[in-house]
């Protein structure tokens, strides 16, 4: 039995050289072979290959429209938020100078994007541009002095967090020369919520959804494993190992995931230009 065996077949050798085959290329070559006979495996129940495909196709791209989702509610809140501001109403009496040093003061805070200084002046100015206001600005221009204060808005920053804002309101609120302190805090906290609790229902959703694809497949390599139980059974007989009957069905469920992620992909790419077509 073992003369009817090739000396190269058992040693490993070519039949030319008669040099020993590298082991790294005996092992790429089996795995080539168990690469291509995975897709056999596959093409032998079409219909059920393409079902799994498309149904990891389609639970793919759930996740993925909610990940594009969460993105555009992001940068919507990121718009909405350049509203969040303190407003800083100095006193009457503070020169020139203290309103510097605030500014300057809140310039330093994290979290502020821009400080402006609205004198009273301008802040009469603007009265004046308001609709219905005659009344109250002829009362004002017949005054001496100009009761409005001096105002410092600083605009934070589309990312800021309500700890920064308040943080920034503390900053000046204790100073004596400071009147009143105005903040957005519980709109940037409103915000900051929304888009928080959208983050963690997509990593829910895409974790869950995950775990149904690696079900998907292993359940599908299961269906592969029963039905070529025979084959498997023959295999073994003449000598097959584990390692040699697991790899064609690994492969298969490998290439099940990356047909998989490729629907996916198409199928956002679809959905996408749907939802941007006008109707």
């Amino acid at each position: 039995m073992d003369a009817t065996i090739p000396n190269n077949a058992r040693t490993g050798r070519g039949a030319d050289s008669g040099q020993p085959r590298p082991r790294l290329s005996i092992y790429i070559e089996r795995h080539a072979a168990a690469l291509i006979s995975s897709l056999g495996v596959l093409w032998r129940t079409p219909i059920a290959t393409l079902a799994t495909i498309l149904a990891l196709g389609v639970t793919l791209v759930f996740p993925s429209l909610l990940g594009v989702a969460m993105i555009n509610a992001v940068s919507l809140a990121a718009l909405w938020n350049e509203g969040g501001q303190v407003t800083v109403y100095v006193r009457t009496e503070a020169g020139p100078g203290e309103i510097d040093r605030l500014t300057a003061l809140l310039r330093q805070q994290p979290g502020v994007r821009t400080v402006s200084h609205i004198t009273p002046e301008a802040g009469l100015v603007e009265f004046r541009e308001a609709a219905g206001l005659e009344t109250m600005l002829t009362g004002l221009n017949e005054l001496e002095q100009n009761p409005l204060p001096h105002v410092l808005i600083a605009a934070a920053e589309s990312r800021a967090t309500p700890e920064q804002v308040a943080a920034v309101r503390e900053s000046v609120a204790s100073d004596p020369l400071v009147e009143q302190v105005q903040t957005d805090v519980e709109w940037v906290a409103k915000l900051h919520a929304a888009a928080q609790f959208v983050e963690r229902v997509f990593w829910v959703v895409a974790t869950l959804l995950g775990v149904a694809v690696v079900l998907t497949v292993a359940n599908s390599v299961r269906v592969m494993v029963v039905g070529r139980q025979d084959e498997i059974e023959v295999q073994k007989l003449v000598g097959a190992n584990n390692a040699f009957v697991r790899r064609p069905l690994l492969y298969a469920g490998l290439w099940l995931g990356f047909s998989g992620g490729v629907a996916a992909v198409v199928l956002l790419i679809i959905t996408l230009v749907v939802l941007e077509s006008p109707f």
